[in-house]
């Protein structure tokens, strides 16, 4: 059985939604290295063909098809005829990681490598690290909020805080620059009017103010699949190259 027969054969029992899947690879049709790349600790000789029997069950007992995204697999010991066994079971953590600069990314349940037959708790959602240099990209823009969503609900984009922030500051922003220009003093460019020196309207502007700040976040899923027709976007663009830092406490 080849990999993709493999993985076909996976599917299969999953969308059956079948209480116990067990599958026979027998020796020489398909290397440990194939099949399970990370699992050895370098004892075993990766050149070898192994037999492997794969038993995957979901925590209650049946298997669904979402599961298969959540299957881990460990190398275990001999079985009564002698074959390599190798348990998956949808585990509470995940870990994507490469040995160049110690780069990872670690989901869920955080535990220390494992000592003594023992995983000692580290942390508990997500962590990305790296030795080196990293980056983040988004050419429609990044939010970063440390406002909570029960249960992954809710949009990707939610930002009500946020957008609460920017529209006082905007409104504040407002009422000191009138208050500034009635006192003869410098007014403040709050847009959409540029402000010469001497408090007159230098032309309207479409970017670089609170205004143009405000409307483009309110707009930001203009032409996403939350809002495809654009409603939202009444002032601005959709989809605009915003940073948002947001967090309520």
């Amino acid at each position: 059985m080849d990999f993709s027969s493999l993985l076909a054969s996976f599917a299969a029992a999953f969308s059956q939604h079948q209480r116990l899947l067990t599958l026979q690879l027998d020796g020489g049709q398909i290397a440990a290295e194939q099949l399970l790349p990370h699992t050895l600790d370098g004892s075993e000789g990766v050149s070898q063909a192994y037999r492997y029997q794969l038993t995957c069950l979901s925590p209650d007992g049946t298997i669904e098809l979402k599961s298969l995204l959540g299957v881990a697999a460990r190398l275990g010991g001999l079985d009564a005829a002698g074959s390599q066994v190798v348990r998956c079971g949808v585990v509470s953590r995940a870990e994507l990681s490469s040995e160049h600069g110690h780069t990872q990314l670690n989901q869920g349940y955080l535990t220390h490598p494992r000592s003594n037959g023992k995983d000692q708790p580290r942390g508990e959602g997500f962590e990305l690290r790296t030795d080196l240099s990293g980056a983040l990209r988004a050419g429609q823009g990044l939010l970063i909020s440390t406002e909570a969503q029960s249960g992954a609900s809710g949009k990707q984009l939610a930002r009500e805080h946020a957008q609460r922030q920017l529209d006082a500051a905007l409104s504040l922003s407002q009422s000191l620059g009138d208050t500034a220009a009635a006192q003869l003093a410098d007014s403040m460019e709050t847009g959409p009017d540029a402000i010469t020196p001497d408090n007159g309207k230098d032309g309207n502007k479409d970017s670089g103010h609170l205004q143009h700040h405000a409307a483009a976040l309110k707009a930001w899923e203009a032409g996403s699949n939350t809002d495809k027709d654009g409603k939202t976007a009444k002032h601005q663009a959709g989809q605009q190259p915003l940073l948002i830092l947001s967090a309520p406490a």
